[in-house]
This record gives C-alpha cells, structure tokens and sequence, in this order.
C-alpha cells in the first residue's frame, strides 16, 4: 500500500502526528495547524535549540561558524521539538 501525501491548493500538506504523553492521545496536524496549536512551545524550544547551538558554535574557529535560522531547526524537527521543548506532547512521526 501506498501512502501519498494529500493536496492542498496544488500543494502538498505536510501530516504531523503528535501524541500527549500523559493520556496518549493523538492528533494529526498539518504544519500551520502544528505551528498554530504548539505555537508556545514550538517559540521555546527553537529559542532552547539557538542557545545550544550558540554555546556549540562558540567552539568553532570564525570561519565555520554560521548563522542558525528557524530552517535549520526545522530540518530536524522531530527530534528539536521533542528534546528542546517542554510540552507534553511530542511528535511521533511526519509525512
């Protein structure tokens, strides 16, 4: 079986499936909807991931060193969220 992602406006919509950790609930979410219901708790853990990644980059000689953006968080969101954020709820999976 096949899973596609589904359409939206002829574009695609990213599924993000979170559970509560206390009740195991879940929920599937598209981005802006993820983005708008976590909005909190998505604001500190990209705030917790800059920090980390701040005192890291500190270390590095000047000419590798970068400036982090919200793509950098997000191209690894499963595990920034789940580990930078304080929420009760984590990410399970993307499609």
């Amino acid at each position: 079986l096949l899973l596609l992602p589904r359409h939206q406006n002829g574009g695609l919509i990213m599924e993000i499936t979170v559970i509560q950790k206390s009740t195991n609930s879940w929920l599937v979410l598209s981005f802006d909807e993820f983005k708008k219901r976590f909005k909190i708790e998505f604001m500190c853990a990209y705030q917790e991931y800059i920090c980390h990644e701040t005192e890291k980059i500190a270390l590095l000689p000047e000419f590798m060193r970068k400036n982090l953006t919200e793509a950098d968080f997000l191209l690894n969101l499963v595990w920034n969220f789940n580990n930078y954020s304080s929420s009760d709820w984590y990410i399970c999976s993307i499609r």
